[in-house]
């Protein structure tokens, strides 16, 4: 004895740890003999079928795991319950096609011109509503050459 372990067990518990880890590379057939299903690690002799490994963990995953667990434990220890002080950032927004960008600015430039069609007291309102009418009719060109169909 060595330090008070056995070398032989040491040995054998090594040898059983990476017995496991190689039996979880290995395929699994499962076949069907006269109406019973069997999984095996060779080969059927017909009708084959081969269950997928399972997937090994991300970098990411195993970090998170890790991360889980010392939180869990530090909770455990101290019966204080940690909470999360950071938000997930938001997913990504789908970009916009060119004919739902085209719809969306239509829409505004619609809008805009609506509103400024009301009567007005200003000098430049007359001006405004030019460069609004403009806007849409440039839209409405856009949106035809690109075989777009707007929605308004």
């Amino acid at each position: 004895m060595i330090n008070g372990r056995d070398p032989r067990r040491t040995g054998a518990m090594l040898a059983a740890l990476l017995a496991a880890v190689a039996a979880q590379a290995q395929d699994v057939h499962k076949c069907t003999v006269n109406g019973a299903v069997t999984y095996q690690s060779t080969p059927c002799p017909a009708g084959d079928v081969v269950l997928p490994t399972a997937p090994t963990p991300s970098d990411q995953e195993t970090r998170q795991a890790r991360a889980d667990q010392n939180r869990l434990r530090f909770e455990a220890a101290t019966g204080r319950i940690y909470r999360r002080t950071t938000q997930n950032p938001p997913a990504p927004a789908k970009p916009l096609n060119n004919c739902e960008k085209l719809n969306r600015d239509s829409a505004d430039a619609v809008d805009r011109r609506d509103q400024l069609r009301a009567p007005s007291e200003l000098a430049s309102h007359a001006e405004m509503l030019q460069k609004a009418e403009s806007e849409v009719a440039r839209l409405q060109q856009l949106a035809t050459a690109g075989n777009c169909r707007l929605t308004h």
